[in-house]
């Protein structure tokens, strides 16, 4: 059954108006009917289950009973990624991925090392693009909350953001290419953590001013091994370990 996202603002009694985006994608791309049964999803965790009653710029869809969200069947620890901004399109796929493996907060980082010069009409389109894609993933892996794609931030930006928006227990891993005392294994404390936060950096890696200025702020330098992978695999490695133990996966 085919998934939309739907705005509660939108709502007339048990009726829904959808997006002209969304609208649009039923009109002209999937060609649906009136009288197809759909699911409704608001992004933030409420399912339910739809008809379609008029077709035109805005669909308009008769709601029906609430669905349990498939992924509030048990209350998972969040997980926020902020990684360096990668080159080319692999941060549409990072996005993509870190989407269907339960990011909470995914958080772009211009480091040190990333390539390419600020620009904030094009950080801001960019933006856009990301959540576009992982409200995508989200309605094809049918997840029912939508993790928000921050603005591109500095190194030190993502750390004060940290510190302001996250929890008391969370648990901070910078993810270091040098760290080779400290793996995640190592760590006592990560089945306990209430929520974890990562940092990974760009194809060019994490200078030491950036690792000198986490550990200050309370980040743990971790390692992934003596494999070395490429940026946004390491990515996806660390993400989905971390999901492991964390009971989230």
């Amino acid at each position: 059954m085919h998934r939309f996202l739907f705005d509660p603002a939108d709502e007339s009694g048990k009726e829904f108006f959808l997006s002209e985006e969304e609208s649009r994608h039923i009109v002209k791309v999937l060609r649906l009917k009136p009288s197809t049964m759909v699911e409704l999803f608001d992004g933030r965790g409420s399912v339910y289950r739809g008809e379609i009653l008029e077709l035109g710029r805005r669909v308009r869809v008769r709601c029906g009973p609430i669905l349990p969200p498939l992924d509030s069947q048990r209350v998972e620890k969040p997980v926020w990624v902020a990684q360096g901004v990668l080159k080319g399109r692999k941060m549409d796929t990072l996005v993509q991925k870190c989407t269907e493996l339960g990011a909470g907060h995914i958080i772009p980082v211009a480091s040190a090392r990333s390539q390419g010069r600020a620009d904030t009409k094009q950080d801001n389109k960019r933006r856009q693009r990301w959540q576009r894609i992982s409200l995508a993933a989200c309605k094809q892996c049918k997840r029912a909350a939508v993790p928000l794609v921050e603005k591109t931030l500095s190194f030190s930006e993502m750390v004060r953001l940290v510190e302001t928006e996250g929890n008391r227990d969370q648990l901070k891993l910078l993810f270091w290419e040098e760290e080779k005392e400290r793996g995640l294994k190592d760590l006592q404390n990560l089945e306990q953590a209430g929520s974890v936060v990562i940092f990974l950096g760009p194809e060019g890696g994490i200078s030491e001013e950036e690792v000198a200025l986490a550990r200050e702020r309370g980040w743990l330098t971790v390692g992934l091994g003596c494999r070395i992978l490429r940026a946004e695999t390491a990515t996806l490695a660390a993400l989905s370990i971390i999901q492991h133990y964390l009971g989230n996966m």
